[in-house]
């Protein structure tokens, strides 16, 4: 029974360092976010990808990255132009998910027009709780194509309720992180192609 324990012990210490070598790569993971749609471009201090109405398709989808588990607190901030819809139209759809299918999902919300202001960035928050450990990790943002629409590429997580927390890496600016990290993707398209 000792020699079961010791077994078992060491591998729970094992998976733990590949947990926390993964946590250690979270910035560079996350600097993966990809876009089916829209145009990327520099925008005042944001880097963004925008889409004009009638396009419907992720603005921003990965970054394929390992979520322990826990909970998550995830930001993502957008802007829509403001075209005259409903004020229960949906505008945009922020999930997450455990894999790359649909089946995964973790969650989801649907972000109508009268939760964002038209003309002004708006911090759209999803929380969800990962049971176990997963390889594939995404967060991903859905336009419709009722209104033109931008997301800024900078994602906040807030992993705090996880096992990795505190975080051995730094974020994204290079600042040691003392809250929730945001991470982002600050590569160009022509950097994206190779």
């Amino acid at each position: 029974m000792n020699c079961n324990k010791a077994i078992y012990f060491s591998n729970v210490q094992r998976l733990a360092a590949v947990i926390l070598r993964y946590a250690s790569l979270r910035p560079e993971r996350c600097a993966r976010f990809l876009s089916q749609v829209g145009e990327r471009r520099d925008e005042a201090d944001r880097r963004i990808v925008a889409v004009p109405v009638g396009t419907t398709g992720y603005l921003l989808y990965g970054p394929y990255m390992p979520f322990a588990a826990g909970r998550y607190d995830v930001r993502f901030t957008l802007r829509r132009d403001g075209l005259s819809v409903g004020a229960d139209e949906v505008v945009a759809v922020i999930d997450a998910l455990a894999g790359g299918s649909p089946e995964t999902s973790l969650a989801r919300r649907e972000l109508r027009a009268s939760e964002l202001v038209p003309g002004r960035w708006t911090a759209c928050n999803l929380r969800f709780d990962v049971p176990a450990l997963s390889w594939m990790g995404q967060l991903r943002v859905y336009t419709p194509g009722v209104d033109a629409l931008a997301v800024d590429t900078a994602v906040a997580i807030d992993d705090r309720g996880t096992a990795v927390w505190p975080p051995l890496a730094l974020d994204a600016r290079a600042r040691p992180l003392t809250s929730a990290r945001t991470v982002e993707n600050r590569s160009s398209p022509e950097e994206e192609a190779q």
